[in-house]
Order: C-alpha cells, then structure tokens, then sequence
C-alpha cells in the first residue's frame, strides 16, 4: 500500500509538470481598408507551370498572379486599384518577343481575392502575342501597372518556356 500511495504522489508530480498555463493571446487588430491617399510602391508577379492549351508539345499559356503593395508602414497587405497592366516577354538576349497591355476593364475583371488578399489573376496566352514555338530556355516575364497616377514595375519573373 505504501508503494502505491508513492507511485501516486510520483504521477500526480509529473502530472503537474507536464500541465502549462499560459496567458491567453490578444487577437490581432483588425487591418481595417487601405488609406485613400496610399502611394503605390511595388508590383510582385508570380505564375504557376505554364500550360500546354492546344497540346502540341509547347507551353502556350501562363497565369499571373499580381499583387500591388503600397508603403508598408500604411498598409501591410495587397491591395486593387484602378489602372491597367502591361506584360511584356523577353528572350535571354533581353529582346521582346511578347506583349500584352491590358486596359482598364480587363484589368478590373482580372480583380480577385486569395489567403494573401487582393490579386488579380491574368491569364497571358503566347499564341496571341507572338508564337509557342520557342526553344527550351528560361525567359523573363516583366509587369508593370500604370494608375492612380503612378507606374510600378515588378522584378523580372523567370519562367522555363519552349521544349528541345
């Protein structure tokens, strides 16, 4: 009995060692809407594997994902705003091989919202612009918005397109 009434206290013991209070955590402030005089700072474009639409071996297709920031200390989060988007292709020699402007409504239409906030979402078909029928090489996809009396350029987005 005297064994047991250890072996318990012992468990009670570690039983009270392994519990953890801990203070409960203040959520987070809501972010509330971007001011209305916030100045555009920086453009992020991202794509996902580019697609091969008509199937004859080359990647034709890339979705874009934009997202527009302004001044960090004024709004952390991505935001919409009116104006349009030019996209343009180059080749490693740096020449232009594909452009898309694209204007107000299109840009507006491409408007959407993801877990990291506002986005638009462009879908650019090579075909359209130029040709699919590119050598296997990564080439540059430049974006750039132009609104609210501004123009943001992106860094360059390197993107694998063509086939051997």
């Amino acid at each position: 009995m005297r064994d047991f009434a250890r072996l318990l206290v012992a468990l009670t013991l570690l039983v009270m060692v392994g519990c953890e209070t801990t203070p409960e955590k203040a959520a987070p402030a809501p972010i509330g809407s971007p001011p209305q005089d916030l100045q555009l700072q920086r453009v992020l474009i991202s794509t996902d594997i580019p697609l091969d639409e008509d199937a004859n071996g080359y990647p034709d297709t890339l979705r874009i994902f934009a997202y527009l920031f302004g001044d960090q200390n004024q709004y952390p989060l991505p935001v919409h705003a009116p104006g349009n988007f030019e996209f343009m292709l180059r080749n490693p020699q740096g020449e232009a091989i594909a452009h898309w402007d694209l204007d107000d409504a299109t840009t507006s239409a491409a408007r959407r919202k993801n877990v990291v906030g506002a986005v638009y979402v462009f879908v650019l078909d090579l075909r359209t612009a130029s040709s699919d029928r590119l050598p296997l090489d990564t080439y540059l996809l430049d974006g750039t918005f132009e609104g609210l009396g501004q123009r943001v350029s992106a860094n360059p987005l390197r993107v694998q397109l063509g086939r051997d």
